[in-house]
């Protein structure tokens, strides 16, 4: 195990996300040109082409769900808050100068411009860290070959301008993290934010309460081929249940499906008539996939699900927030760092 470096740029890999109404379909864009997300076995520029027409199909409809939590997404300044709560604890920990980034996969900042700040720091250690505690090719996958291809694409740059004695992929010293979903500080921040939504249950409440963990969904394909994020959440739920002494039933669904492709089931909008038809009256919906807010928490579930949950009978029905910069949280993005490191 190296030492941990005297000088550590981190970059967090995550989403990103619209921060205007006028980005929606660039923003739209760039997720369906992703073969990662939208696996067709189609040449690049008719892939372009074919995710210009599904961003402006899908244009308006997009722009009316982030309208609704105020007219753009929040991910960027939740990231960058859990990036400047990070740098603050490293740097205390291990006494060492430490630079968390963002390189967002879909929007600004992209991996390019943390590349780029880094190397004008005179950083040569580097640390991926994804904030996506599951691994699935279309998300965590996906931000490991955009930064692939973008560090060598600096690399090659950089011999060739810059520095003559690089080598092409050697900018950096690269270490990394593919998954988290079982780390216990990780589960022990779930378990925080799910006292805090049953606390807003009353005592005759939580005598009858119910939890339902919604994820982000993958398309079948995807599963079939052997992505293991649909056993990472479960193994997630698992711990946090076995954490809290399984207090509360607990049933698992997937949201965010797009297109007519088979996605992972039992979709969330229909478990949510399912638990209604089956009687139960008080619901605590946790996002178990989403460690920041953003539009899948904010509008699909507090907005979008609350509705259909109330038609199918839930009287009560709470979302817990996402883990954001809580210092629980934080406090495990910190250990997994480190654990890469003797220090």
């Amino acid at each position: 195990m190296p030492p941990f470096p005297a000088k550590l740029g981190v970059i967090l890999f995550n989403l990103g996300g619209p921060e205007t109404l006028a980005d929606v379909e660039p923003f739209l864009e760039n997720i369906f040109s992703d073969p990662d997300i939208i696996p067709l076995p189609i040449p690049g520029i008719m892939r372009r082409w074919i995710a210009r027409r599904i961003a402006a199909s899908r244009g308006n409809h997009a722009r009316e769900h982030y309208a609704a939590i105020g007219g753009g997404s929040p991910l960027l300044k939740r990231t960058a808050e859990q990036a400047a709560a990070l740098e603050r604890l490293l740097r205390k920990e291990t006494q060492r100068e430490v630079f968390v980034l963002m390189g967002m996969r879909y929007w600004r900042p992209f991996v390019r411009e943390s590349i780029e700040e880094f190397h004008d720091k005179g950083i040569t250690d580097v640390f991926l860290l994804p904030l996506y505690p599951h691994y699935s090719v279309t998300s965590s996958g996906s931000s490991f070959g955009d930064w692939k291809r973008t560090h060598a694409a600096y690399a090659g740059y950089v011999m060739g301008s810059r520095a003559r004695h690089a080598k092409p992929g050697n900018v950096f010293r690269v270490r990394s993290v593919k998954d988290f979903h079982a780390q216990h500080s990780y589960i022990a921040a779930l378990s925080e934010v799910i006292d805090e939504g049953a606390g807003r249950f009353s005592a005759g409440e939580r005598k009858s309460l119910e939890f339902l963990f919604s994820a982000h969904g993958t398309p079948l394909s995807v599963a079939e081929r052997g992505d293991p994020y649909q056993a990472h959440i479960r193994a997630s739920i698992a711990a946090v249940m076995q954490l809290r002494n399984n207090d509360y039933p607990h049933s698992t669904s997937f949201q965010s499906r797009v297109g007519p492709m088979k996605w992972l089931r039992p979709y969330t909008t229909d478990t949510l008539r399912s638990l209604g038809a089956r009687g139960v009256r008080n619901l605590l919906v946790i996002p178990i996939s989403f460690v920041s807010d953003h539009v899948e928490t904010l509008f699909e579930l507090n907005i979008e699900a609350r509705a259909i949950a109330e038609q199918a009978g839930i009287a009560h029905y709470e979302v817990t927030p996402g883990l954001n910069d809580r210092a629980r949280f934080i406090t495990a993005l910190a250990e997994i760092v480190r654990s890469r490191y003797s220090i």
